[in-house]
């Protein structure tokens, strides 16, 4: 811990993750919370905070860390986001991977790595940064990543479902290991895009890549974590502003790159048309619209995810 704060020169305050005069969750006594049988969606009215006023935009209250720089590295073949985050590279990293968009990806990872060493001191907290020198870090919530896994509709799992969700089992307990994965997949996606744009990575004809695609997927798997907290830990939902607060910030930032980039040339991928035509209007899929809309409130939910 001490190693992180001086050597990479983070805040040295930690800011309140919750907003003032939130309730801290009760530590629960019983079993989790199960949907109830026959349920189509299992939400119930006690387990979800009141729709959000018209004055709140969601996500415009996350608790953020500022991040300093821990070197001056330069790379004209990086372009700006990818500098940023290399220059937060946190010193232990010995890591490289010559690909700019997975060098994104993974030294995301790194920085995730030093923010939960630095925060988990007293409860299990993982750490998210979001480009433009800010970081979020939040509490993990009480169920698996298995029972993230068994809530994301069959409609819309693609291959990194198996890969990270019922994968990486070591992760099991860390149910927010998919925003870790979400966040990364996001960082590097903006970099890939964002080097296009620049004329860093010209487009070789007929060659495409599922980037893109990647952020549209995790942002699904991310959402079946805010599902898995309505069934199984819903005092995440009435009292912890950040977890709330961050996803509708990571998930508007998610939809946003996702648009940006999925008409490009290099990231045309035909599933990208396939999975959101499914989260708007499939059956099996209504749990997960149906959470949102009950968490965020119909507007941002429309306006962000179109439906």
């Amino acid at each position: 811990m001490r190693l992180l704060l001086s050597s990479l020169a983070w805040v040295p305050t930690l800011l309140l993750l919750f907003a003032p005069g939130c309730e801290q969750p009760a530590r629960r006594s019983s079993p989790p919370r199960v949907a109830p049988h026959g349920s189509p969606h299992g939400l119930s009215p006690t387990a979800l905070p009141a729709t959000p006023s018209p004055s709140h935009t969601p996500g415009s209250q996350v608790q953020w860390l500022a991040l300093s720089t821990t070197n001056s590295a330069l790379d004209p073949r990086w372009g700006p986001a990818l500098t940023e985050i290399m220059q937060r590279k946190p010193p232990r990293e010995r890591g490289h991977w010559e690909d700019p968009p997975t060098l994104a990806h993974e030294m995301t990872h790194s920085i995730h790595f030093e923010l939960r060493l630095a925060n988990s001191h007293a409860r299990r907290m993982n750490g998210f940064y979001v480009l433009g020198g800010r970081a979020a870090v939040v509490t993990e919530p009480r169920f698996t990543k298995a029972t993230v896994a068994s809530l994301v509709p069959p409609s819309l799992r693609r291959g990194r479902h198996d890969s990270y969700l019922i994968g990486q089992q070591g992760w099991d307990a860390r149910p927010l290991y998919v925003w870790d994965e979400w966040t990364a997949y996001i960082n590097g996606a903006v970099v890939a895009i964002e080097r296009f744009q620049l004329g860093l990575a010209p487009h070789t004809t007929f060659a495409t890549s599922d980037r893109v695609f990647a952020v549209l997927e995790f942002t699904v798997y991310a959402m079946a974590v805010v599902l898995a907290a309505s069934y199984h830990d819903p005092s995440t939902l009435q009292f912890d502003t950040q977890f709330r607060e961050f996803f509708a910030y990571n998930a508007e930032r998610a939809m946003t790159t996702f648009e940006r980039g999925r008409s490009l040339a290099p990231f045309q991928w035909p599933a990208s048309d396939v999975v959101q035509r499914a989260l708007r209007t499939s059956p099996d899929a209504e749990s997960l619209r149906q959470c949102m809309r009950a968490v965020y409130g119909a507007p941002w939910t429309a306006r962000v995810f179109g439906f």
